[in-house]
């Protein structure tokens, strides 16, 4: 489709310098919402004629306690995982990156990491309305889609089997889950749109940290448009769901209010466990760099206590839930990481040289040859499968060994004349 983005407020489109969003694309919503405590600001969504206020049910209330503090580090935790959508998340089966929005409620600390002001609009309740409906819709023109959808702030997980994030809003009117982005909904619904993977990442509290949340008062929330195929049999979304090659879904609910930013402005606790995991916490699979859920699931409740030193029970922490189809990773990092090799010539004082040659299989180029008497000085060399062929020279003799290697961390190559180890 030709380019409708609007000059202003998309964090990233592909079709900005003309080209044409065709094929399969990622589509990603990103929302980090840091400041609560607006309660006093007029309704700017009040007075539009064209989204009155009785077209969701969302009504003013001129005294509301705002039981919502505001949560620094969520919305620039939110422009980090954008940056790094743009610069280094890699679908592992190659779809390119074709729009990111980005919307945000900063507080004034965390200016300093915001981007330029034309690039994210404000996460108030019609600007996440349009941009939720704007979304699902891309996600729809291509069965190929990645859907990533990524949301920080204040939230609560019910008893009703539902989790809803809330907006600054919800701070001044009297239902507060009128002014809640309804998630389980959304994913529920996103089942019928022809986007084939799903990756949600939900960077918020529960219920039971803020005992002044409300129990759910059966408010739907804000959700995505139902799907214009949608049949009481759900017969198009048990076919589809069949067909997606993932859902996962990386959920910080159960860390709570006590660790979300521990009063930093720089991000959240999931998002500086999650960022550093994205980009290097991967294993090998068939021969490619890929973070997987099993990686995460493994790496990601240590990541978050090693942070600040703190102690997360296991029951409480992060959970990386899958779909019914196990994906064989989330991304490939682009670029991979660097991981520290040193070759080692164990041959003995007179065992002569060996010469070193390392080659990418998947396209035979050679990535490093080097002359080894003892031991080389460490070099770097990006995490993946290689060959490695050792060939020893002693004399007039001359013998070689070729072995494969995967690169998953910082390695010591020695070859004795009779393997490599």
């Amino acid at each position: 489709m030709t380019c409708d983005h609007p000059d202003e407020g998309m964090y990233f489109h592909k079709c900005k310098d003309g080209q044409e969003l065709t094929g399969p694309g990622i589509h990603a919503l990103v929302i980090g919402m840091s400041n609560y405590s607006r309660a006093d600001e007029p309704d700017k969504s009040a007075g539009q004629p064209d989204k009155s206020d009785d077209r969701r049910g969302k009504r003013r209330a001129s005294k509301v306690k705002p039981i919502f503090p505001d949560i620094p580090g969520a919305a620039s935790g939110a422009v980090r995982f954008a940056q790094y959508l743009e610069s280094g998340f890699g679908s592992p089966h190659s779809i390119p990156l074709h729009t990111v929005r980005l919307l945000l409620s900063p507080v004034d600390d965390e200016s300093i990491w915001l981007p330029d002001r034309g690039r994210w609009e404000l996460a108030e309740y019609w600007n996440v309305y349009d941009a939720l409906e704007d979304w699902a819709a891309e996600c729809d023109t291509n069965a190929g889609n990645l859907a990533i959808l990524y949301i920080a702030g204040h939230g609560a997980v019910t008893g009703a089997g539902t989790q809803n994030i809330f907006l600054g809003e919800a701070n001044r009117i009297q239902d507060r889950y009128l002014a809640s982005i309804n998630v389980e909904t959304i994913q529920e619904l996103m089942k019928f749109y022809r986007a084939i993977s799903n990756l949600y990442i939900f960077d918020c509290c529960a219920k039971d940290d803020n005992p002044e949340i409300p129990d759910y008062t059966g408010s739907p929330g804000m959700t995505i448009p139902a799907h214009e195929t949608m049949t009481a049999d759900v017969t198009r979304k048990k076919s589809i769901e069949g067909k997606r090659a993932y859902w996962t879904r990386i959920n910080a609910a159960r860390v709570g209010t006590s660790t979300p930013a521990l009063g930093a402005k720089d991000g959240t606790l999931l998002s500086w466990a999650l960022l550093p995991l994205l980009m290097s916490a991967g294993e090998m699979v068939d021969s490619r760099f890929t973070v997987t859920t099993q990686k995460l699931n493994a790496e990601l409740l240590p990541a978050m206590s090693r942070r600040r030193r703190i102690t997360i029970p296991d029951e409480g922490g992060p959970k990386v839930t899958v779909g019914e189809n196990d994906p064989l990773g989330i991304t490939c990092p682009t670029p991979p990481p660097e991981f520290e090799i040193s070759l080692i010539n164990d041959l003995g004082a007179d065992g002569g040289t060996v010469i070193f040659t390392i080659t990418d299989p998947g396209t035979g180029e050679q990535v490093k040859r080097l002359e080894v008497t003892s031991s080389s000085p460490p070099f770097g060399l990006a995490a993946g499968s290689y060959k490695v062929k050792a060939e020893e020279f002693k004399g007039n003799s001359q013998r070689s060994h070729s072995f494969d290697v995967d690169v998953l961390r910082d390695l010591r190559i020695s070859y004795d004349g009779a393997e490599a180890k």
